[in-house]
């Protein structure tokens, strides 16, 4: 309570107004006044708590700054006047229905969906006026005017929503006995909750506000975020509190980082990057444990694998997804040139999207063993190989939202899962290496086949808005990749052996999973983009050993559309 003067019965006039303090400049350094109204933010003066007139006839005159406040008029022919560039934000009553409301250079918001009975309006062509419905009740703030209703033109009306609206509503928010309006200013009403399109129009004793669903088009959305908008924006009638954080949005930015954290992970980063894992595990097999010609004893090799493929927004979100592993050999190497190995290869892997919160992210962890088989005949080069694997997957989704605007984020909603994989590579190769003296080139060209198979998962923990079924997905990808290798070797019993790769991958053929998702008992489907445009990708290596071992420092790099790949490693090499 800010002000009870309840028991008055001869009427009482209260103005709020700002004072020019003599103190606006009074440094030589213009003070803050981002209202322009002639007083500075300090002096700006604020009413918090209800205000209670009595039964007279009383006359409140908000002049200058802000009133949060309902206002109770009680009896009599009262007045209610805003002007000056003030601002009302609460709800109005009046007992006998006699109240004159006249807004001019100001703002008024009422905050009740309710009849409100008054004498007269008078919005001036610079005032403001939003109202407020809930749609769960099918109620709305709707001023009754008994007499006349003049609204000028460039008058600006506005719409709050405390529910969610399914359906197009038309709101009937004045009813006067005479109206005479000028052109509505809309602006205003771009303030409305960001998914619904609300617009004002009048006729000749009745002010509406029209309010429908914004679709997927006029929002911009991507294309997988389209095709789950249905789904969503009905889950969250079963959703009030994060309903509420969506009905608190009015722009786009906004709007679509909220709604994109709704959406489940369609993998496409995952898929990615374990293919950039397995054409490392191929490219691995193909390399001979010394550079010269002796073909001896078995050997045991190392290879770090490492990855980060970084796509980018479009059609689907984009994603940061990284890798990191390790890859061992074991070969038995004959006289003739040729060598038969397994391998054996564990690797983590981490997925963040674009809109990911603290907290949220897919994790999944690969066990893969193969067998594969080299040969030399002079120049030339051949591998062969493949393998099989396992993977155990994990996904948490978070939905956070700063309610307040301060930088602090509340988890509102948490959906976890987990679920098996398995996954099968398959690779051949062959190159010609040319030397030059100590310099040397290699014509390269290899075929890569991945494939993962998905099995569904169900989400729980984040409610009705988040907790989908996930169908089972099979990714299959087949690649081929064509380069030149241009290096130089150093050394004889202890050698060094820089080279350089400049290539291009292109898929050939496979096919990207769809996601399908049934939330609340709506299917709704994600399709992947996939991209087969080709990718420049270029390499380097720097390799050192002896007879019996070696060490080196690779790296790769490729880009194509909305994708790029990256990963440097070691590795290691000893026969025995």
């Amino acid at each position: 309570m800010a002000i009870d003067v309840s028991r008055n019965t001869t009427g009482v006039t209260l103005t709020q107004n700002g004072v020019n303090d003599g103190d606006d400049g009074a440094d030589g350094v213009a003070d803050t006044d981002t209202d322009g109204d002639g007083v500075d933010d300090a002096d700006e003066p604020a009413i918090i708590g209800a205000i209670r007139f009595g039964s007279g006839a009383d006359t409140f005159n908000v002049l200058n700054g802000t009133v949060v406040s309902d206002i109770s008029f009680g009896d009599g022919a009262d007045v209610f006047r805003i002007d000056g560039g003030a601002a009302v934000i609460g709800s109005i009553s009046d007992s006998d229905g006699r109240l004159d409301v006249t807004i001019g250079k100001g703002s008024l918001g009422l905050t009740k969906a309710e009849t409100i009975n008054i004498t007269s309006l008078t919005l001036g062509a610079e005032s403001k006026l939003v109202f407020t419905a809930d749609p769960a009740t099918s109620t709305n703030t709707r001023l009754v005017v008994s007499g006349a209703a003049n609204v000028a033109s460039g008058a600006q009306l506005g719409l709050r929503l405390t529910s969610l609206l399914s359906a197009p509503t038309t709101y009937t928010v004045i009813t006067a006995g005479s109206l005479t309006s000028g052109a509505l200013g809309q602006s205003l009403l771009d303030d409305a909750p960001y998914m619904y399109v609300a617009s004002s129009r009048a006729d000749a004793n009745n002010v509406y506000i029209d309010v429908r669903r914004r679709t997927a088009a006029e929002i911009g959305m991507a294309r997988s975020g389209a095709s789950a908008y249905d789904a969503i924006f009905n889950a969250l009638s079963g959703d009030s509190d994060v309903a509420s954080a969506f009905l608190g949005i009015s722009d786009r930015g906004s709007f679509l980082n909220r709604y994109n954290q709704l959406l489940p992970d369609q993998g496409e980063g995952m898929f990615a990057t374990l293919q950039t894992v397995t054409q490392q595990i191929s490219q691995a097999t193909s390399i001979r444990p010394d550079p010269g010609d002796r073909y001896g004893p078995d050997s045991i090799w190392v290879q770090e694998i490492n990855a980060l493929v970084r796509r980018e927004d479009g059609p689907t979100l984009g994603t940061d997804t990284q890798a990191f592993g390790f890859v061992a050999g074991y070969e038995a190497m004959g006289d003739a040139g040729g060598a038969l190995g397994v391998t054996l290869a564990y690797t983590a892997l981490e997925e963040h999207d674009t809109v990911a919160q603290v907290g949220e992210q897919t994790t999944s962890s690969l066990v893969q063993t193969g067998v594969y088989w080299r040969r030399s005949v002079g120049p030339w080069r051949f591998n062969v190989g493949g393998g099989v694997g396992y993977g155990w997957f994990d996904s948490d989704r978070v939905f956070l939202i700063d309610a307040n605007g301060d930088g602090v984020y509340e988890e509102k909603r948490k959906a976890s899962s987990d679920w098996g994989a398995l996954t099968a590579n398959a690779f051949a190769g062959t190159a010609y290496e040319v030397k030059f003296g100590r310099f040397f080139s290699r014509p390269e060209a290899r075929v890569d086949y991945t494939y993962l198979n998905e099995s569904s998962h169900d989400e729980t923990g984040g409610g009705k808005v988040m907790d989908n079924e996930i169908g089972r997905r099979k990714w299959s990808n087949l690649s081929g990749d064509v380069g030149v290798v241009l290096g130089a070797e150093f050394g004889r019993d202890v050698w060094v052996r820089p080279e350089v790769r400049v290539g291009y991958r292109k898929t050939l053929a496979g096919k990207l999973a769809d996601t399908v998702a049934t939330l609340n008992g709506q299917t709704y489907v994600l399709e992947p983009f996939d991209d087969k445009d080709g990718a420049l990708t270029l390499g380097f290596a720097l390799r050192a050993g002896t007879a019996m071992s070696y060490v080196a420092l690779e790296g790769t790099a490729e880009s194509t559309k909305r994708q790029k790949r990256y990963n440097v490693k070691l590795t290691g090499r000893t026969m025995f």
